[in-house]
């Protein structure tokens, strides 16, 4: 069993690189700068004493803190060969898939490779993982979080914990997504002493961003920030009430699919059938699609 196990890990490692390198480097790892880009990575880091000029000055403290220490010591200072920094996200991406792969397997609700191949190539992804202002945050934040979920499940509570706080830090999206998803691993793997520090990483970013919601230039991300946020949930669900989401968005967004995306899916729709075949997938198990379920709401 461990040989069969073993053989299958070798082949997602090779469809999740191609899949990577197919989706992201088919221009060679040329990227060229999109919007904020040319101010995160062309303007924050090379400014005089960019701690004080751009990070302090700016607020870029208020929200995603991390991120903004990132911008101006990591990514910022590969202006110039922004290749290299779009050919490291896209080894996190493929990382990240493999990880929750992993994870999956030790909680005891396997995902299979069929996951990994919507993961890596669902084209309703790509501004968050392309383009680097979102990816720098998104990505990285995701890979934290699967790294997180992998200690958790081997109880490596400290190494946990630390990943968990990274990835919060990121990103405040990926902050909800590590908490929930640390919620459904704790349970599966009974690492009830984990539940506290979980509590306590809440409480601290919530804290965080209520003390920082009116400071500095983006005073209003922190301000917005809702763990459970039920005004944007009510905005939502009156959304899908409309019926001109159904008669012209719903209309629009098929006339798109239809005229440039059909292709494109059947390809994903067919590559992760046929790998799923390929690994003979265990029967259908509705714990799965339960944590699906509520990690999407």
């Amino acid at each position: 069993m461990n040989g069969y196990m073993d053989g299958i890990r070798k082949r997602r490692c090779a469809v999740i690189a191609a899949a990577a390198i197919v989706r992201m480097g088919y221009l060679g790892f040329v990227y060229y700068p999109l919007l904020d880009d040319y101010i995160q990575y062309g303007v924050y880091p090379w400014v005089a004493h960019p701690f004080a000029g751009s990070y302090m000055r700016v607020g870029l403290y208020a929200a995603r803190p991390l991120a903004g220490l990132a911008d101006i010591y990591l990514w910022g200072r590969l202006w110039g060969n922004l290749g290299v920094a779009l050919l490291a996200v896209t080894v996190l991406h493929a990382l990240s898939a493999y990880l929750f792969l992993r994870v999956s397997e030790e909680i005891g609700t396997p995902l299979g490779i069929a996951f990994a191949v919507f993961y890596t190539l669902c084209p309703v992804n790509f501004e968050g993982s392309y383009w680097l202002s979102a990816s720098s945050r998104i990505v990285v934040g995701l890979f934290f979080v699967s790294l997180s979920m992998l200690y958790l499940a081997r109880h490596k509570k400290v190494r946990f914990l630390l990943f968990l706080i990274a990835a919060a830090l990121l990103y405040e999206q990926v902050a909800v997504l590590g908490f929930a998803l640390s919620g459904i691993v704790i349970c599966r793997r009974k690492v009830w002493g984990a539940a506290l520090p979980v509590a306590g990483s809440v409480v601290f970013l919530a804290l965080y961003y209520r003390v920082f919601s009116g400071m500095g230039g983006y005073a209003y991300r922190a301000a917005a920030f809702r763990l459970f946020n039920l005004g944007a949930a009510r905005e939502i669900a009156a959304g899908w009430a409309a019926g001109a989401l159904y008669s012209k968005g719903f209309a629009r967004g098929m006339g798109i699919l239809l005229t440039d995306g059909v292709p494109y899916l059947a390809l994903i729709i067919t590559a992760a059938v046929l790998l799923g075949a390929m690994e003979r997938a265990r029967r259908f198990d509705w714990k799965t699609l339960a944590a699906g379920i509520a990690l999407f709401a």
